[in-house]
Protein backbone atom coordinates (compact mmCIF):
# COMPACT_ATOMS: atom_id res chain seq x y z
CA UNK A 1 0.00 0.00 0.00
CA UNK A 2 1.35 3.32 -0.94
CA UNK A 3 -0.03 6.29 0.87
CA UNK A 4 -0.18 9.89 -0.61
CA UNK A 5 2.93 12.05 -0.86
CA UNK A 6 1.57 14.84 1.54
CA UNK A 7 0.46 12.61 4.35
CA UNK A 8 4.12 10.89 4.89
CA UNK A 9 5.02 10.76 7.79
CA UNK A 10 2.86 13.25 9.33
CA UNK A 11 -0.56 12.20 12.08
CA UNK A 12 -2.45 15.36 12.64
CA UNK A 13 -3.53 15.40 16.08
CA UNK A 14 -6.52 16.89 18.21
CA UNK A 15 -5.78 17.45 21.81
CA UNK A 16 -8.83 15.66 22.94
CA UNK A 17 -8.12 12.52 20.11
CA UNK A 18 -8.43 9.21 21.94
CA UNK A 19 -5.90 7.10 21.99
CA UNK A 20 -7.04 3.80 22.41
CA UNK A 21 -4.93 1.75 24.59
CA UNK A 22 -4.43 -2.34 24.23
CA UNK A 23 -6.99 -3.93 25.76
CA UNK A 24 -8.90 -0.99 26.41
CA UNK A 25 -12.65 -2.10 27.29
CA UNK A 26 -15.92 -0.65 26.70
CA UNK A 27 -16.25 1.16 30.29
CA UNK A 28 -12.74 2.67 29.71
CA UNK A 29 -13.76 4.38 25.96
CA UNK A 30 -17.24 4.36 25.55
CA UNK A 31 -17.96 7.65 26.95
CA UNK A 32 -15.22 9.19 25.18
CA UNK A 33 -16.34 7.46 21.76
CA UNK A 34 -20.08 8.71 22.67
CA UNK A 35 -18.84 12.27 22.65
CA UNK A 36 -16.72 12.02 19.91
CA UNK A 37 -19.51 10.05 17.51
CA UNK A 38 -22.15 12.49 18.62
CA UNK A 39 -23.65 14.18 15.22
CA UNK A 40 -23.49 17.84 16.80
CA UNK A 41 -19.68 16.94 17.44
CA UNK A 42 -17.59 19.08 15.02
CA UNK A 43 -16.12 17.55 12.03
CA UNK A 44 -13.01 18.34 12.92
CA UNK A 45 -12.95 17.57 16.71
CA UNK A 46 -11.37 14.86 18.87
CA UNK A 47 -10.65 11.70 16.64
CA UNK A 48 -9.53 8.64 17.72
CA UNK A 49 -6.16 6.51 16.61
CA UNK A 50 -5.70 3.23 16.26
CA UNK A 51 -2.87 0.98 15.67
CA UNK A 52 -2.11 -1.03 12.68
CA UNK A 53 -1.23 -4.52 12.13
CA UNK A 54 2.09 -3.71 10.67
CA UNK A 55 0.83 -6.03 7.48
CA UNK A 56 2.11 -3.34 4.86
CA UNK A 57 5.29 -3.04 6.84
CA UNK A 58 6.30 -0.80 9.59
CA UNK A 59 3.16 -0.15 12.34
CA UNK A 60 1.81 2.85 12.49
CA UNK A 61 -0.50 4.96 14.23
CA UNK A 62 -4.22 5.66 12.02
CA UNK A 63 -6.34 8.78 12.91
CA UNK A 64 -10.06 8.26 12.65
CA UNK A 65 -12.51 11.36 12.49
CA UNK A 66 -15.95 11.42 13.45
CA UNK A 67 -17.22 11.41 10.20
CA UNK A 68 -15.33 8.47 8.76
CA UNK A 69 -16.58 6.32 11.86
CA UNK A 70 -20.17 7.30 11.80
CA UNK A 71 -20.15 6.90 7.84
CA UNK A 72 -18.84 3.09 8.22
CA UNK A 73 -21.20 2.18 11.11
CA UNK A 74 -24.32 3.55 9.33
CA UNK A 75 -23.25 1.70 6.10
CA UNK A 76 -22.19 -1.38 7.92
CA UNK A 77 -26.03 -1.26 9.34
CA UNK A 78 -27.27 -0.70 6.27
CA UNK A 79 -26.05 -3.94 4.68
CA UNK A 80 -26.31 -5.73 7.25
CA UNK A 81 -29.71 -5.16 7.65
CA UNK A 82 -29.98 -2.61 10.62
CA UNK A 83 -28.03 -1.54 13.99
CA UNK A 84 -27.75 -4.80 16.20
CA UNK A 85 -25.74 -5.97 19.83
CA UNK A 86 -22.26 -7.23 18.87
CA UNK A 87 -20.08 -9.62 20.42
CA UNK A 88 -16.72 -8.19 20.84
CA UNK A 89 -13.99 -11.08 20.10
CA UNK A 90 -11.45 -8.73 19.01
CA UNK A 91 -8.77 -6.73 20.29
CA UNK A 92 -9.69 -2.92 20.51
CA UNK A 93 -7.10 -0.94 19.86
CA UNK A 94 -7.17 -2.25 16.08
CA UNK A 95 -9.85 -1.17 13.96
CA UNK A 96 -11.88 -4.38 13.98
CA UNK A 97 -12.05 -4.17 17.85
CA UNK A 98 -12.70 -0.61 17.61
CA UNK A 99 -15.62 -0.97 15.46
CA UNK A 100 -17.52 -3.30 16.93
CA UNK A 101 -17.29 -0.45 20.06
CA UNK A 102 -17.74 2.79 17.85
CA UNK A 103 -21.17 0.57 16.30
CA UNK A 104 -22.25 -0.58 19.52
CA UNK A 105 -22.45 3.74 20.10
CA UNK A 106 -24.32 4.13 17.19
CA UNK A 107 -26.66 1.48 17.94
CA UNK A 108 -26.99 2.76 21.08
CA UNK A 109 -26.58 -0.71 22.73
CA UNK A 110 -23.22 -2.38 24.80
CA UNK A 111 -21.23 -5.04 23.31
CA UNK A 112 -20.80 -8.20 24.61
CA UNK A 113 -17.05 -8.97 25.55
CA UNK A 114 -14.82 -11.74 25.62
CA UNK A 115 -11.97 -11.61 28.25
CA UNK A 116 -9.38 -8.89 26.33
CA UNK A 117 -5.99 -10.21 26.41
CA UNK A 118 -6.94 -13.67 26.43
CA UNK A 119 -6.75 -16.61 24.12
CA UNK A 120 -9.86 -16.57 21.58
CA UNK A 121 -11.96 -20.24 22.86
CA UNK A 122 -15.06 -21.37 21.35
CA UNK A 123 -16.63 -21.76 24.88
CA UNK A 124 -15.97 -18.21 25.83
CA UNK A 125 -17.62 -17.70 21.98
CA UNK A 126 -20.25 -19.47 23.15
CA UNK A 127 -21.23 -17.40 26.32
CA UNK A 128 -21.18 -14.41 24.64
CA UNK A 129 -23.28 -15.09 22.07
CA UNK A 130 -25.64 -16.82 24.88
CA UNK A 131 -25.26 -13.62 27.12
CA UNK A 132 -26.07 -11.06 23.58
CA UNK A 133 -29.26 -13.06 22.86
CA UNK A 134 -30.59 -12.91 26.72
CA UNK A 135 -29.56 -9.48 26.73
CA UNK A 136 -31.80 -9.32 23.18
CA UNK A 137 -34.66 -10.48 24.39
CA UNK A 138 -34.55 -8.53 27.85
CA UNK A 139 -34.46 -4.63 25.61
CA UNK A 140 -36.90 -6.23 22.91
CA UNK A 141 -39.77 -4.07 23.79
CA UNK A 142 -39.62 -2.28 20.40
CA UNK A 143 -38.67 -5.91 18.60
CA UNK A 144 -36.29 -8.22 18.19
CA UNK A 145 -31.96 -6.54 17.91
CA UNK A 146 -30.18 -8.20 15.77
CA UNK A 147 -27.00 -9.95 16.81
CA UNK A 148 -23.31 -9.48 15.02
CA UNK A 149 -19.89 -10.66 15.80
CA UNK A 150 -16.44 -9.58 13.74
CA UNK A 151 -13.64 -12.54 13.51
CA UNK A 152 -11.21 -13.61 11.48
CA UNK A 153 -10.99 -17.03 9.92
CA UNK A 154 -8.77 -18.69 12.61
CA UNK A 155 -11.47 -17.81 14.90
CA UNK A 156 -14.60 -19.15 12.36
CA UNK A 157 -12.82 -22.25 11.99
CA UNK A 158 -11.98 -22.94 15.48
CA UNK A 159 -15.88 -22.11 16.47
CA UNK A 160 -17.12 -24.26 13.37
CA UNK A 161 -15.30 -26.86 14.72
CA UNK A 162 -16.95 -27.45 18.02
CA UNK A 163 -20.84 -28.11 17.99
CA UNK A 164 -21.85 -25.80 20.10
CA UNK A 165 -19.43 -23.38 18.70
CA UNK A 166 -21.26 -23.60 15.05
CA UNK A 167 -24.68 -23.41 16.81
CA UNK A 168 -23.61 -19.75 18.55
CA UNK A 169 -22.78 -18.34 14.97
CA UNK A 170 -25.57 -20.00 13.61
CA UNK A 171 -28.05 -17.99 16.16
CA UNK A 172 -26.26 -14.63 14.74
CA UNK A 173 -27.39 -12.50 12.05
CA UNK A 174 -23.91 -12.33 10.69
CA UNK A 175 -20.74 -12.19 11.35
CA UNK A 176 -18.36 -10.29 9.41
CA UNK A 177 -15.45 -12.14 8.63
CA UNK A 178 -12.35 -10.24 7.34
CA UNK A 179 -8.36 -9.69 8.62
CA UNK A 180 -6.95 -12.43 6.28
CA UNK A 181 -8.37 -14.19 2.97
CA UNK A 182 -11.29 -17.21 4.04
CA UNK A 183 -10.73 -20.33 2.27
CA UNK A 184 -13.29 -21.70 0.35
CA UNK A 185 -13.70 -24.56 2.48
CA UNK A 186 -14.67 -22.49 5.36
CA UNK A 187 -17.10 -21.02 4.02
CA UNK A 188 -18.55 -23.98 2.67
CA UNK A 189 -18.56 -25.27 5.98
CA UNK A 190 -20.25 -21.82 7.37
CA UNK A 191 -22.63 -22.29 5.33
CA UNK A 192 -23.52 -25.65 6.28
CA UNK A 193 -23.74 -24.48 9.81
CA UNK A 194 -26.52 -21.87 8.92
CA UNK A 195 -23.93 -19.03 9.61
CA UNK A 196 -24.23 -15.72 7.62
CA UNK A 197 -20.75 -14.85 6.62
CA UNK A 198 -19.89 -11.33 4.87
CA UNK A 199 -16.78 -11.31 4.27
CA UNK A 200 -15.11 -7.39 4.49
CA UNK A 201 -11.90 -6.23 3.03
CA UNK A 202 -10.49 -3.14 4.32
CA UNK A 203 -7.72 -1.41 6.36
CA UNK A 204 -6.72 0.51 9.03
CA UNK A 205 -6.70 3.62 7.00
CA UNK A 206 -10.34 2.95 5.48
CA UNK A 207 -11.79 2.88 8.75
CA UNK A 208 -11.76 -0.94 8.56
CA UNK A 209 -13.77 -3.07 6.30
CA UNK A 210 -15.45 -0.72 3.17
CA UNK A 211 -15.84 -3.53 0.56
CA UNK A 212 -18.19 -6.43 1.59
CA UNK A 213 -18.86 -9.63 -0.01
CA UNK A 214 -17.22 -7.89 -3.06
CA UNK A 215 -19.49 -4.80 -3.26
CA UNK A 216 -18.40 -1.48 -1.94
CA UNK A 217 -20.15 -0.28 1.01
CA UNK A 218 -22.66 2.55 0.54
CA UNK A 219 -20.33 5.79 -0.13
CA UNK A 220 -17.43 4.02 -1.34
CA UNK A 221 -15.71 4.43 -4.68
CA UNK A 222 -13.54 1.40 -5.88
CA UNK A 223 -11.31 2.19 -9.05
CA UNK A 224 -9.71 -0.64 -10.40
CA UNK A 225 -6.72 0.12 -12.58
CA UNK A 226 -3.80 -1.94 -14.08
CA UNK A 227 -2.23 -4.67 -11.82
CA UNK A 228 1.40 -3.26 -12.29
CA UNK A 229 1.66 0.64 -12.37
CA UNK A 230 4.24 2.24 -14.71
CA UNK A 231 6.69 2.64 -11.59
CA UNK A 232 6.29 -1.21 -11.55
CA UNK A 233 4.27 -1.04 -8.18
CA UNK A 234 1.66 -3.81 -8.04
CA UNK A 235 -0.98 -1.54 -7.33
CA UNK A 236 -1.65 1.43 -5.11
CA UNK A 237 -4.10 2.02 -2.45
CA UNK A 238 -4.87 6.45 -1.76
CA UNK A 239 -7.11 6.19 1.39
CA UNK A 240 -8.31 10.21 2.06
CA UNK A 241 -9.04 11.85 5.54
CA UNK A 242 -6.25 9.72 7.63
CA UNK A 243 -2.72 10.49 8.73
CA UNK A 244 -0.74 7.84 9.89
CA UNK A 245 3.04 7.90 11.63
CA UNK A 246 4.67 4.96 12.70
CA UNK A 247 4.38 4.08 16.27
Amino acid sequence: MTRPPSSAGVLRTHPDDLVVPAGARWSEVSARLEQILDPAAPADGPAVVVATSGSSGRPKRVRLGAPALRASGEATAAVLGGHGRWVLALPTHHVAGLQVLARSVLAGTVPVALAQGRPFTCAAFVRAVDEAAGRGRRSSAQGRVPLYASLVPTQLHRVLGEGPGAAAAARLDAVLLGGAAAEPDLLARAQAAGVRVVRTYGMSETAGGCVYDGRPLPGVLVRTGPRTTASGSRGRCWPTGTWTTPT
